[in-house]
């Protein structure tokens, strides 16, 4: 560790609605150094990490990395200047390769063009310079959280950063993962890469850091090396006082025997589970990662389908959802508080409101006033620091928005509250509140089912310590005698004694989800592939050829040809669109109006034909740009901004022709029915901006981008893409390929109709949620867009062979869409 320091920060101050995150702060970081930064939630570390990555702007005071000024505060600019950080929840594309996350916002490129072969290499020269057990063209979404972590860490390096910020790195790993964490950190030390490490685990921070900085209400306590200081210290600077004991007394005696469970099992994580739990005790249950804990949690709670049988009360129940647990007085404080515990878009009135509505509503009016009433007083038991609970949720400390889940079941007044590891990524001062309250709750009366992966908490915390191994119970521990190493051996033991505590008759429920499991697993992959889509299309073909002896025939193969022609063009720019996570409505609408100006412009005349195409291209240029505008600069819903827009155009089109109107000359005509050897044009059109298509989503920077920001915006720009230009431009895109649609109609039908793109929209958007592009983007494939536009021609030439009329036709299309979305949603 060098004495010479390579950050520098003077005076920096931050502030927030009605909070002051930083306050004056003042630290130096010296060179090859790992410094621990704590505090409580709300101190003010992450805001303080924020800054130094680009993420967020301070207001006021100076950064200077290796005595240069940072003046610009983006990502970029923090990446140029050696900062890299890896942030508690990962910044990675999920359906990406390890390969294409390292190399994210920097491709190795060529005029715009990727070499996935360079790229991989790359990738594997940087995982294998952390030891790093990942393949480099494995997919994030299949590996473990270790894993992921390793690509961050392994993206940071190849960024050449010389300061490393881990922000709650260890969190979510396993024992195995925590001890590969902490000797890379010994790695990257010994090459001289500071790290700055910020954790809520003391034990960590005695682990790997040379020195410490403790931060309070956004101001600095003290800094000092870590051989200088004990727990004991840190502690008490971090919640401003003298701690006796961090563990709560636990209960003299328990009640009578409130919930009995047995054989419960669900899936194939939790198998035969029979325990009993009494009124007013807290009953750990501890067990490795993959034991089946949170799978029980969420089988007790109705998340998950299960069977066997629960006796609440000395009655039979069977929580067959949520709602059902709920009303059986059961809570589940879930173990993800972001994504499963709150709406990180609503007020902490409105979050802690949610589950016991009910309560104060009458005739489904809700009395704002007694709600309003209850959630202050749960706020001020419960210690939630917050400006107003009308203020987001979101802008709460880690700690502060436990508290506000815990509180939200507690208005539900259940019997039993199930908690996932509740403390994950709280503070120390944080966690003993949390502590005293739960024993307050299981000493007048409650119940408590308390899951943790920290072994201390489980034994400070519990009257009786269940054991979970492979989904079922191995062993059941008295907490006074529990020690760590009885637990570990548990958890850990394949002995014939710990064995046999398990149910091991036939698990036939297990057997069937079992298969179950493995039956979605192979549907998830056929639709992943759009293998669906093209057996679907198979059959179709299939169908046309056994009812019509004139399906194959060259005349209907060449008028299904056309018709795909149109929407494909328009469906590869809606899959764009989507594919960046927007949506285009005024596709249609501009398609009719090319069409108009094409045919008034050409006029009959083929020497016109320069002056049409740049006047089409110049009025879809706009639509495009007014799009882009109104969705990135004026933050419209897409949906809203281009269905006002599809209306504008609309209004234009029929302000200039109420019916048919222009001609184009032979030529022109040519494009759409002429032919090249046996193939006709639109075949070889179809052809074109399909591999054009295919090439930009798969081999260019810029597609790469699109499903980057479609998959996370945070993530993307957090990368360094420019995703507001990237969505800006996916609307010209779209709006530029509708207009070449619409010149190829105009030269099918030789003449403008403002009428011609009705549907376009629709069809277009079906089309590429057939092709496996959900709404919200991120993910897709160009071919299953061709699969899903030969379908729909397909489809509409067949209704037409069997006459039937045009209200079947919009019947079909609407059921195509209900299941095309059902297996694309989001997430799918």
């Amino acid at each position: 560790m060098s004495e010479v320091p390579v950050l520098k920060i003077d005076n920096l101050a931050k502030r927030f609605p009605g909070v002051q995150a930083l306050d004056s702060v003042c630290l130096q970081i010296l060179k090859g150094e790992v410094h621990a930064v704590i505090g409580e939630n709300g101190a003010g570390k992450s805001t303080l990490m924020k800054i130094l990555a680009g993420a967020e702007k301070p207001d006021q005071g100076s950064i200077h990395i290796n005595g240069q000024r940072m003046e610009n505060f983006d990502p970029q600019s923090a990446r140029r200047m050696g900062i890299g950080i890896i942030f508690q929840e990962f910044n990675l594309i999920s359906h990406f390769s390890a390969a294409k996350n390292i190399a994210l916002g920097r491709e190795s490129h060529r005029a715009g063009w990727i070499s996935n072969k360079t790229e991989i290499k790359a990738a594997v020269k940087w995982l294998n310079e952390i030891e790093a057990e990942v393949v480099a063209s494995a997919p994030v979404q299949g590996l473990s959280v270790g894993q992921q972590q390793q690509i961050e860490i392994a993206k940071a390096i190849s960024q050449d950063a010389a300061i490393l910020i881990m922000d709650e790195p260890a969190s979510a790993l396993s024992a195995d993962e925590r001890r590969h964490l902490f000797t890379l950190i010994d790695k990257l030390r010994q090459n001289a890469i500071t790290v700055l490490y910020v954790s809520h685990s003391l034990d960590e921070i005695f682990r790997v850091s040379d020195r410490v900085t403790v931060l309070k209400d956004g101001q600095l306590v003290f800094t000092k090396p870590i051989q200088q200081t004990n727990a004991d210290d840190l502690i008490t600077a971090m919640v401003g006082r003298q701690l006796d004991r961090i563990y709560p007394p636990k209960a003299q005696a328990t009640g009578s025997t409130l919930l009995s469970v047995k054989n419960l099992s669900s899936g194939v994580k939790v198998k035969n589970v029979s325990f009993e739990l009494k009124k007013g005790e807290i009953l750990g249950i501890y067990g490795l990662v993959g034991a089946g804990r949170t799978e029980l949690c969420m089988a007790l709670f109705g998340v998950l389908s299960s069977t066997g049988e629960m006796v609440l009360n000395e009655k039979k129940v069977q929580n067959r959802h949520p709602g059902v647990a709920i009303k059986n007085k059961m809570a589940f404080l879930t173990e993800d508080r972001k994504t499963e515990g709150l709406i990180m878009g609503l007020s902490l009135r409105e979050n802690m409101a949610l589950p016991s509505l009910d309560k104060r509503a009458r005739l489904g009016i809700i009395r704002h006033r007694e709600e309003r009433q209850e959630i202050r007083d749960s706020s001020l038991k419960l210690k939630i620091k917050t400006p107003s609970i009308e203020n987001d949720v979101y802008y709460l400390s880690g700690g502060n928005q436990q508290k506000a889940v815990i509180g939200k079941w507690l208005l539900t007044e259940p019997s039993i509250l199930i908690c996932d590891e509740p403390t994950r990524g709280v503070d120390v001062g944080a966690k003993m509140e949390i502590y005293a309250h739960l024993r307050e709750l299981a000493d007048q009366g409650l119940s408590i089912i308390l899951v943790s992966s920290e072994l201390p908490e489980i034994i400070g915390m519990s009257d009786r310590i269940l054991v979970m191994r492979k989904g079922g119970i191995a062993c059941e521990l008295e907490a006074d005698g529990a020690t760590e190493e009885k637990i570990l051996a548990a958890g850990l033991s394949e002995s014939a004694a710990l064995e046999s505590q398990v149910d091991i008759r036939p698990d036939t429920a297990g057997k069937y989800a079992s298969i179950r499991t493995k039956l979605y697993a192979l549907g998830n992959r056929i639709v992943q592939t759009d293998l669906v889509v093209f057996l679907t299309l198979l059959c179709l073909v299939g169908v046309g050829v056994f009812t019509s002896d004139s399906f194959l025939n060259k005349y209907n193969l060449t008028s299904i040809i056309r018709h795909a022609a149109a929407l494909g063009i328009v469906s590869m720019g809606q899959a764009v669109v989507m594919i960046s996570g927007g949506l285009d409505i005024s596709v249609g609408s501009l398609v009719s109006l090319t069409t108009i100006v094409a045919a008034l412009v050409m006029n009959g005349s083929d020497a016109m034909i320069p002056a049409a195409v740049i006047a089409c291209l110049g009025a879809g240029l706009m639509v495009g740009l007014l799009n882009g505008f109104a969705v990135v600069k004026l933050k419209i819903v897409p949906f809203i901004a281009t269905l006002g827009m599809m209306s504008v155009v609309h209004g234009v089109v029929l302000l200039i022709a109420k019916g048919p109107v222009g001609a184009v000359g032979k030529a022109f005509r040519l494009v759409s029915r002429g032919s090249v050897g046996p193939f006709p044009s639109a075949f070889l059109i179809i052809i074109f901006v399909f591999v054009v298509a295919l090439l930009v989503m798969n081999k260019t920077v810029y597609g790469r981008h699109l499903s980057a920001t479609g998959a996370s915006a945070e993530v993307s720009r957090l990368a360094g893409i420019r995703i507001s230009w990237i969505t800006f431009s996916s609307y010209v895109v779209s709006a530029l390929c509708a207009v070449l649609a619409g010149l190829y109609l105009t030269s099918r039908m030789g003449m403008g109709d403002p009428l011609v793109g009705r549907g376009f929209e629709v069809d277009s958007i079906i089309a590429v949620l057939i092709g496996g592009i959900p709404f919200g983007g991120g993910r897709g494939n160009i071919g299953g867009v061709i699969a899903g536009v030969l379908l729909l021609a397909v489809l509409g030439n067949l209704l037409n062979m069997w006459n039937l009329h045009s209200w079947y036709h919009q019947i079909v299309k609407a059921g195509i869409l209900l299941v095309a979305i059902s297996i694309y949603r989001k997430g799918c």
